[in-house]
């Protein structure tokens, strides 16, 4: 074979093996565009309570795309990957728990990612608890939480200081209520919202105070609030309790309140009170103290901020438990002895 035709052979051998792997390439795109469209177009089918994934920040985009298909969010990380790159999208991915509940397409997928549709989590402060009762549940949070700077529950008069809120006494500077938050959150910072919600609340409600109420402060109407909180849990009744204390205030009479008994005795009481605690001079204890104790005795709600400036119209001076969840109110000695010897000691007058 000349030389010249055996060269040209050689050519027509290489063009044909280059088009014959153009054609396996070509193929093989097309392949992987059919492949593509279907991936992005196709939702992936959720477990009934969800999935929850994690992307904390500086997660590379791979990696992204891996931890959805390890949690069962996409089927293939590669082609999510691809996708990725394709949208120019990588550095958009905001960091946080994303909760996916429901059938997502991966294009969707993204959509949330980008969106930073992050699950909220969310911590709950409940009237008539402690200071100290919201270091305690917020340690259960160190998951979700920073809780660096939070103090122990035995040192939480230092929340505020901590805060650099103000040196004032923590109890009763927490807003009760629910407070959402992303993974990560300062805790202090988390508490410091309750801390200007309180705030709010009280000036508020001090503004449209009921007139010629025996308190001198803001704080004074703080500190009754707590203590109504403690006393009764009945919205119906919170007025009428504020009503005996405001009462008792303007007569000069003490509180005789247990529940600031039982904060004065702190590690002390073991669920009862004895008639030794009720003479145990403390600065809480309202049997052997006149006035309001000196600071807060729990966290209130403002239904009971707003019934502390707005008391019943009663002349009512004592009440006393009346076995079914309430209370029965009174205004003489007599009446509320005889309540007493009815519904504590069970005898019929």
């Amino acid at each position: 074979m000349p030389r010249k035709s055996a060269f040209r052979h050689f050519l027509n051998s290489v063009r044909l093996m280059l088009l014959a792997a153009l054609l396996v390439v070509v193929a093989g795109l097309i392949t992987l565009g059919m492949q593509y469209r279907d991936f992005l177009r196709t939702p992936v089918a959720m477990p009934a309570d969800g999935v929850v994934v994690t992307i904390p920040s500086g997660m590379p985009a791979q990696r992204v795309a891996r931890e959805l298909a390890r949690a069962g969010v996409i089927k293939d990380w590669r082609l999510f990957y691809l996708h990725l790159r394709l949208s120019g999208k990588t550095r958009q991915i905001k960091t946080g728990d994303y909760l996916f509940v429901r059938q997502l397409t991966p294009a969707e997928v993204l959509q949330k990612l980008v969106r930073g549709e992050v699950l909220p989590r969310q911590f709950t402060i409940l009237p008539g608890w402690r200071v100290r009762d919201v270091i305690q549940a917020l340690q259960g949070y160190g998951h979700m939480l920073d809780l660096s700077g939070l103090p122990p529950p035995n040192q939480a008069q230092d929340l505020l200081a901590r805060m650099q809120a103000s040196n004032e006494f923590a109890e009763g500077w927490l807003y009760p209520d629910t407070y959402r938050f992303e993974r990560g959150t300062n805790a202090l910072a988390l508490l410091g919202r309750a801390y200007a919600k309180m705030r709010q609340v009280l000036d508020e409600e001090w503004s449209g105070r009921a007139p010629d109420l025996p308190l001198a402060s803001p704080y004074e109407a703080l500190i009754l609030a707590s203590i109504i909180e403690k006393e009764t849990g009945r919205a119906d009744e919170r007025p009428l309790v504020a009503a005996v204390f405001i009462n008792r205030l303007r007569l000069g009479m003490r509180l005789q309140t247990d529940p600031t008994v039982i904060y004065g005795m702190g590690e002390a009481y073991k669920g009862n009170i004895r008639t030794q605690d009720l003479r145990q001079p403390t600065p809480y204890n309202t049997y052997t103290i006149t006035g309001l104790p000196p600071t807060p005795i729990a966290l209130p709600s403002r239904a009971s901020i707003h019934a502390a400036l707005h008391p019943a119209d009663s002349d009512a001076l004592f009440f006393v438990a009346n076995g079914q969840g309430g209370h029965v109110f009174t205004s003489t000695y007599a009446e509320h002895e005889a309540a007493v010897q009815r519904y504590l000691l069970g005898r019929k007058p």
